[in-house]
Order: C-alpha cells, then sequence, then structure tokens
C-alpha cells in the first residue's frame, strides 16, 4: 500500500479546476450538438442560419 501523494493541490483546487474542466467540456460539446441538431432540422438553403439560430437559443442553458 502507497503513501497518500504530497505533489498534488489542496483539495479545494483540485476541485475547482475539475469543475471548469467540466463546465468547458459541456459548453464546448453542447454547442456542437445543437449546431447539428439545428442544421439537420433547417430546410436545405438555411442550413447555417438555423444552426446558428439553434446555438444562440440553447447558449443561455449551456453556459
Amino acid at each position: 500500500m502507497r503513501g497518500s501523494d504530497h505533489t498534488r493541490d489542496p483539495c479545494p483546487w483540485v476541485i475547482l479546476n475539475d469543475l471548469g474542466g467540466a463546465f468547458a467540456m459541456g459548453a464546448i460539446g453542447g454547442g456542437i450538438w445543437h449546431t447539428i441538431k439545428g442544421a439537420k432540422n433547417s430546410p436545405r438553403g438555411e442550413r447555417l442560419v438555423g444552426a446558428m439560430t439553434a446555438v444562440k437559443a440553447r447558449a443561455p442553458v449551456l453556459g
């Protein structure tokens, strides 16, 4: 059995770092998801506009 690792940052900083990483992954992943979903549900000539509209509509929820 090994001893505890004393070279790591203290607990509150590790939690905040993990929280920031999770927030960034969710914001980026959600943005990509809603871009694809908005483009898929738009008419043929309006795919880019529909994708951006979907992202703008979900931006307050995603962060």
